[in-house]
């Protein structure tokens, strides 16, 4: 659902509570200025860079659009360019408001219509066979999610007023809906979802170490390196996207469990 639907729900009114907030700012703007005092520097945001735009993807015609190849519902060609651009371009299209606002509680929570329509936009920019749809849309959720996770990060959790927040807020996301962002996040229920929702992922063992890389071509990669073109077992699978490309250690049990899969 919307965040506002979730205010509505649980009876939170959100404009009054700001009315109440935006009145006591100004009474201390008046107090500061009444003591002879000068307003200090804070509610002056500060300015960070953008997240990447991919203008050039997003301006691609119609008829210049590139064919994604796709095995077993995942991208592997026809390059690696081109499933890493369907990659930033989906990244990019959730991070415009044009198409989704992060004022939803989850990804389920999207209109169909809205996600129906980012599936169409990505049709206008890729050739994309009607298959990879449910990728597609795993990828727009995913990139939603990543998204959403990184405002919090770095805009909410960094700073422990509010008035710091709205100071530093993202630049690319309206004011207004920072606040609701703000009042949701602070909301003791979602506080207790996000500690759990941490200690579920913390209890997460062997980790891939393949990036934004997917597995298909992983897949790809094992099977032409046979002679027989052989599909490689889901062992072979693990123990590859589980190795260190760059020397980096592996823990105990990521070890263990390639292991057990070679023997």
């Amino acid at each position: 659902m919307s965040i506002d639907i979730y205010f509505k729900v649980h009876g939170i009114n959100f404009e009054d509570e700001e009315n109440e907030k935006d009145e006591e700012d100004e009474e201390d703007a008046a107090n500061i200025e009444g003591s002879g005092g000068q307003a200090s520097n804070e509610g002056t945001k500060k300015k960070t860079r953008g997240k990447t735009l991919c203008k050039k993807l997003h301006a691609t015609d119609f008829n210049d659009r590139r064919e994604v190849e796709f095995l077993q519902g995942q991208p592997i060609g026809p390059t690696k360019e081109v499933v890493a651009n369907l990659g930033q371009f989906l990244g990019s299209t959730v991070r415009n408001p044009r198409f989704v606002t992060l004022l939803y509680t989850s990804w389920h929570g999207v209109p169909d219509n809205i996600k129906e329509g980012m599936w169409e936009y990505a049709n206008q920019k890729f050739i994309l066979p009607i298959s990879s749809k449910p990728w597609v849309m795993r990828g727009f959720c995913r990139a939603w999610k990543k998204y959403k996770g990184e405002i919090k990060k770095e805009h909410f959790l960094k700073y422990n007023t509010k008035k710091e927040m709205i100071k530093n807020q993202p630049l690319e996301i309206p004011e207004f809906q920072f606040r609701k962002l703000i009042r949701y996040w602070s909301l003791p229920a979602i506080k207790a979802m996000s500690v759990k929702n941490t200690e579920n992922r913390s209890k997460q063992t062997c980790p891939h170490r393949m990036g934004s890389t997917n597995f298909a071509i992983v897949r790809k990669q094992l099977r032409d390196s046979k002679e027989n073109n052989e599909e490689p077992s889901r062992a072979e699978v693990f123990t590859a996207t589980r190795t260190s490309k760059n020397g980096k250690e592996i823990d105990a049990k990521t070890q263990t469990t390639i292991r057990q899969g070679k023997s």
